[in-house]
Parts: structure tokens; C-alpha cells; sequence
């Protein structure tokens, strides 16, 4: 790994600089300070200035036990006939809780003032892989198969805003989302939930934007994705609720550790 950065476990002493890299810091991670909790979040610094926090990752195990979790799931309706030659597919949005028990990686955040475009593609790197290991330390010698998922942020246009959810998701919620994911943090989207359709939407009814914005990733997560692809992790048929944007998802024993590490082959 890189000498350039020591990545670490956060300690209540980093909460005022990590309110600086994430919204509601210090509510959110003040559980997360205890190394033996299901619920870690790593931190990044050159080893010259460790108090000066250069980016940070978070891993959850087990998630959506306690609180519900919820994705669209992107799938494909046909519509067949052969007598009159019909055979049309439509992809479809279905409300969701397919990860729930996963691992989760989260909360990507680099300081971006700090770093050189080429170090914030290589400290990305490093924040994930290094993600993958604290998981592995924290599941032992399991033999279970444990996935792991990571939500990207989706397309956002030049007002920063996501088409998807201005085409979907606000005709069901009037309140700004800014503000409520402000207030509840990673919570609201199970809060919002509940006022979402249980049945499938098709794709194709929503607003052109919205469709196009699908499983796009925003120009600000591109290093996270590459970081991601790195570990060996793959989008899925999964997407957020308020962007659409990508679900990553792979298995735990499979993912990489180092830059360059082979992929293991199971028995």
C-alpha cells in the first residue's frame, strides 16, 4: 500500500474534522468510535500531520436489521404474443429490501481542496481496499458467504440536482431532500419509503431525464467507481431511491486487499 497515507480507525478526536468532510458528523459516527462495533468508519492522513484528516470511509455489518433499508430493484417485464407478433420488454423499478444482512461500504468522502486529482484517484484506492480488509478483520474466519455493497451517487445536473428524483420520487414527497436528508441523515430514505409505490413502475412512463439517469454515476464518485472496480466490485441490478444510482456488490472473500492481488478461485 501507499507510504503516503496511514489509514486508521476514527476516534472521538477526529469528530470535529470529520463534520468537515460529512453532514451530521458528530449524531451519525458518534457510535461508530468504538473499535469493536459493527459500525466503523476509517480515516486517512499523512503521516506528517495525523490530525489532519485527508478522507474517510465507513463499513457496516449486517445492515437493515434494525432499521429498514431499501433499493429499487431494476428488472425486465415482457409482453408476448406470438399470434400478433408482439414481444416487447420493458424494464421496471420494484421498492425493495435485497441487502438487507449485507455489508456495507459508505460515506466516501476525500478532501478535495487538500489533494492533487491524481492523489485523490490513488487515496480512493487505498480507502476502499483497505474498507475490504477492516470487513475481513471483522468477520474472522467465517465460512459464510458475506456480500458486500457500496451505493455511488448518481447523475446530478448542473444545479446539482437528480433529474430521477425530480421525475419520480417528488411527485410522492413534496419536501426538499436536501434538507430532510440534513436532518435524518441516512435514515430519511427509509422514512421517504414508505410513501413510495410497492408495485413496479415501468421505466419507460417516467420522464426522459429520469430514464436516462439510471445507474449513472456522478462525475464526483468516477474515482470511487475506479476504486471500486479495483476491489473487484460490480454494480448489480440495484439502485438508490433518491438518484438511482448504482449499487455495487460482490462477495466478501473475493474481494481484493492489495492493488493488483489475484482473485481467489473457491474449491
Amino acid at each position: 500500500m501507499n507510504s503516503a497515507w496511514q489509514i486508521r480507525l476514527a476516534s472521538n478526536s477526529d469528530l470535529p474534522a470529520l463534520a468537515s468532510l460529512l453532514p451530521n458528523a458528530e449524531l451519525e459516527l458518534a457510535a461508530a468510535m468504538d473499535a469493536s462495533a459493527c459500525d466503523q468508519v476509517l480515516v486517512a492522513c499523512a503521516p506528517s500531520a495525523p490530525g489532519q484528516l485527508l478522507g474517510c470511509i465507513r463499513v457496516r455489518r449486517s445492515i437493515g436489521l434494525e432499521l429498514p433499508r431499501y433499493w429499487y430493484h431494476l428488472g425486465c417485464v415482457v409482453h408476448a404474443a406470438a399470434d400478433l407478433g408482439l414481444f416487447h420488454r420493458e424494464r421496471t423499478l420494484l421498492l425493495g429490501n435485497d441487502h438487507t444482512g449485507a455489508c456495507e461500504i459508505s460515506d466516501f468522502q476525500l478532501d478535495r481542496a487538500g489533494l492533487e486529482a491524481v492523489d485523490r484517484g490513488e487515496l480512493s484506492r487505498v480507502l476502499v481496499l483497505s474498507a475490504v480488509r477492516q470487513l475481513r478483520a471483522m468477520y474472522g474466519d467465517t465460512k459464510d458467504d458475506i456480500r458486500v455493497i457500496a451505493a455511488l451517487t448518481g447523475h446530478r445536473d448542473a444545479a446539482g440536482e437528480s433529474p430521477f428524483w425530480h421525475g419520480f420520487g417528488a411527485h410522492f414527497f413534496p419536501g426538499d431532500a436536501q434538507q430532510a436528508s440534513a436532518r435524518f441523515g441516512h435514515a430519511w430514505l427509509t422514512h421517504v419509503a414508505a410513501l413510495l409505490p410497492r408495485h413496479p413502475i415501468v421505466v419507460s412512463l417516467l420522464h426522459a431525464r429520469a430514464q436516462a439517469s439510471i445507474g449513472l454515476v456522478a462525475e464526483c464518485d468516477f474515482v470511487w467507481r475506479d476504486a471500486l472496480l479495483a476491489a473487484r466490485l460490480r454494480p448489480g441490478q440495484s439502485l438508490t431511491l433518491y438518484d438511482a444510482g448504482p449499487v455495487y456488490e460482490g462477495s466478501l472473500d473475493l474481494l481484493a486487499t492489495e492493488p493488483d492481488e489475484r482473485p481467489t478461485v473457491r474449491g
